[in-house]
């Protein structure tokens, strides 16, 4: 299953299924089609597209000829990179490390997507702002199931930030959810951060810092999330925006991070790893 939600201003998300509990809980899952100032068009992501959203696609892209690049920017979302990249052969590969190294017979581009080399990429400034959240890893040495980092993409022109497993939104919070505290209508940071950060001095600080500082940084008033919703500034109006949701879950978290890098006090950033 999967649909097209228009954000506006170029931005389209696409909402694909992710279920666990033997299919009771579907968490959610996501790719986002943007359109670049040079007409082209980029996939953020990859999901199962049904043959619906796939010709959806096909139109605004003509039949994939102005699809330009696919950009994978969580490394464990894996399940659908080389179906797309199927789909989709004349469009550049982009990925993370671990994308690169577990897809080694995929034509990958050289700029790994959490690299200072891809964000300087002529069209992704052009049209978008790419960081890695400060001291949190992507990948947890040691550990498959540690999902909290992600790279945070961001389209200038929608004002809207694709973000996977690190931020989380529901509108409407199933049983299981509300039972670990997450309520409706509300964003919440991925509840494996605290395992998450780098194991170093003030990676919680870096952390929180990084966090309180991105929606000035990128006037973020939209944002898409895997898991499992989208949230618009248009839709939300009386409410709470983004960026006074995100600066309440830093306020949320800031005892766990302080614990955190009293913990790794005495060990220096240079020490630590930070894959």
């Amino acid at each position: 299953m999967s649909k097209i939600v228009d954000i506006g201003n170029g931005f389209f998300n696409i909402r694909g299924s992710f279920t666990l509990l033997f299919g009771l809980l579907d968490l959610g899952t996501h790719s986002s089609l943007v359109k670049c100032s040079s007409n082209n068009y980029v996939l953020i992501d990859c999901v199962h597209l049904n043959p619906e959203t796939k010709a959806q696609i096909d139109e605004l892209t003509s039949s994939g000829s102005n699809l330009y690049a696919i950009i994978n920017v969580h490394p464990f979302h894996t399940i659908y990179i080389e179906e797309v990249a199927r789909q989709y052969p004349n469009a550049k590969l982009y990925g993370t490390q671990r994308h690169k190294d577990k897809f080694p017979a995929l034509k990958w581009e050289n700029e790994l997507t959490e690299s200072v080399e891809f964000r300087q990429l002529p069209w992704v400034k052009q049209d978008f702002e790419v960081d890695v959240p400060k001291g949190l890893r992507l990948v947890v040495p040691g550990d498959d199931n540690q999902h909290a980092g992600s790279v945070f993409i961001y389209h200038k022109a929608s004002k809207c930030l694709h973000v996977d497993d690190t931020l989380g939104y529901v509108k409407h919070s199933p049983l299981p959810l509300r039972l670990a505290g997450i309520g409706h209508d509300t964003i919440f940071f991925h509840p494996g951060i605290g395992s998450a950060l780098e194991p170093r001095a003030n990676a919680g600080k870096d952390f929180l810092e990084w966090m309180s500082g991105l929606c000035d940084r990128w006037n973020v008033e939209n944002v898409c999330v895997a898991h499992s919703g989208w949230l618009t500034k248009d839709k939300n109006e009386g409410k709470a925006s983004v960026k006074e949701r995100i600066l309440a879950k830093v306020e949320a978290w800031r005892s766990a991070c302080e614990k955190h890098d009293t913990k790794y006090a005495s060990v220096p950033a240079e020490g630590a790893p930070k894959l």
